[in-house]
């Protein structure tokens, strides 16, 4: 039977074609409708059959079927902390010595109460590493305890000058404590608190603390010293028969021992006319 025949032959006044197609369209249909699910046994098996599959054998769910998870062995269960990120200006140029001197000038300045050009000055000697005053001294160590070392680091280490002599009272007699190499001998005690040290300032000090010894002597630090008000010095000359320092102190109502104070280039036996210091 050749195709011609076949496409003329009838079943029931319907052409035997158009029965073949509809019962190939049938068999489709019923086909199609048969396709089993996808479930966590099957799906995701087959690599034809291009759909998502469930986890198991080496898959997520999810995943095509197929293909490799490039995350299988990992747990993607977990949080995921992302670290933020530094929002802050980038660090500008580092600092220097310059930039320290001019934070510290004006802080410097402003808390010891002097000006800026004085402690520019001494600053810059510090960085220099020259030897300072002690109020330069006190410069650097105010900048020091607010601003810390100088980034690049100071010159050389000079020497700082010891505190300046300061009037302990202000009312005669007093009494002076030494402090420092500036207040340690009576003849600087004299410049400090009488404006004079010449040697009937100094010695009149001298001549009131009789157990330190002469003028001249350096007084320990610490040591207590009597500063008595200044009045001018008394002389006594000496009369016929008196001959010895204790015989004029008790004339003129001291001791010898400030006689000799008063006078260290006198000696024993004393004569007839000799001028000696008294008071």
């Amino acid at each position: 039977m050749t195709f011609d025949d076949l496409a003329k032959k009838k079943v029931l006044g319907v052409p035997v074609l158009y029965l073949g197609a509809a019962f190939v369209t049938i068999l489709a249909i019923i086909a199609w409708r048969m396709k089993p699910a996808a479930d966590t046994t099957t799906a995701g098996t087959n690599p034809e059959d291009g759909t998502a599959g469930a986890s198991g054998d080496g898959q997520t769910t999810g995943q095509l079927a197929g293909t490799t998870d490039p995350y299988g062995g990992l747990d993607t269960n977990g949080t995921i902390v992302v670290q933020p990120s530094d929002t802050t200006a980038s660090p500008g140029a580092q600092p220097t010595n310059e930039t320290w001197l001019g934070e510290a000038v004006p802080y410097v300045a402003s808390t010891l109460k002097m000006s800026s050009g004085t402690v520019q000055v001494g600053l810059n000697k510090y960085l220099n590493g020259d030897d300072l005053t002690y109020d330069e001294g006190r410069m650097r160590d105010t900048a020091l305890d607010k601003f810390g070392l100088p980034p690049e680091g100071t010159t050389g280490f000079g020497q700082t000058g010891s505190q300046p002599a300061q009037k302990q009272f202000s009312v005669f007699p007093g009494k002076h404590v030494v402090k420092n190499s500036n207040d340690n001998t009576s003849t600087k005690l004299a410049v400090l608190y009488y404006g004079n040290g010449d040697w009937a300032h100094s010695s009149f000090i001298a001549a009131h603390n009789p157990s330190l010894g002469p003028t001249g002597n350096t007084y320990v630090v610490g040591t207590a010293i009597s500063i008595p008000d200044y009045t001018r010095p008394h002389y006594y000359s000496v009369p016929k028969g008196v001959t010895t320092f204790a015989q004029v102190a008790a004339k003129n109502g001291t001791t010898s021992q400030i006689i000799q104070l008063y006078n260290p280039q006198a000696s024993q036996p004393l004569k007839a006319g000799q001028t000696l210091r008294v008071a």
